[in-house]
């Protein structure tokens, strides 16, 4: 059985979350016009997710209320942060979904006007990134994207 981690920033806090099971993550891509839409959805199950925090400091959900299996709150074990708690939560399943668009032109990643850098979603992760033109034979059937390569 493999063991999943990830680190997910939310609202400032950063939370790690670990699941023993298969991950789901799912690209939803569609063309619009210069730019590539991106929906991206990651299913977790059998899930904790940790974080820790000065104390009084609001704690910001990402999950669904319903799925919360337990919760353990246990006071900093390192002096130099007496004031902090630990936070574990168990879940029965954690999903993060988003969406953003991509730049053909660059493949620069713009969400709300923002530029957030060079996604790897079209690299080839065997070779050495060059610069290339517009995307070319990538199909969008459904919405879906089954191989992307640029040229």
């Amino acid at each position: 059985m493999d063991n999943h981690i990830m680190i997910y920033n939310y609202s400032g806090v950063l939370y790690t979350i670990k699941t023993y099971n298969d991950v789901m993550i799912k690209f939803e891509l569609e063309e619009n016009g210069s730019y590539v839409r991106s929906r991206v959805a990651i299913t977790l199950n059998n899930v904790t997710v940790m974080t820790f925090l000065p104390r009084g400091v609001s704690l910001p959900v990402f999950w669904n209320e319903s799925d919360l299996l337990s919760k353990k709150i246990e006071e900093s074990h390192d002096p130099d942060f007496k004031d902090w708690s630990w936070y574990v939560f168990k879940l029965r399943k954690v999903k993060i979904s988003g969406s953003y668009f991509i730049r053909e032109s660059d493949l620069q990643v713009i969400k709300n006007g923002k530029v957030y850098g060079h996604t790897m979603l079209f690299d080839d992760p065997v070779k050495t990134p060059q610069k290339r033109g517009r995307l070319h034979g990538v199909s969008f059937p459904n919405n879906n994207i089954l191989c992307g390569n640029r040229q």
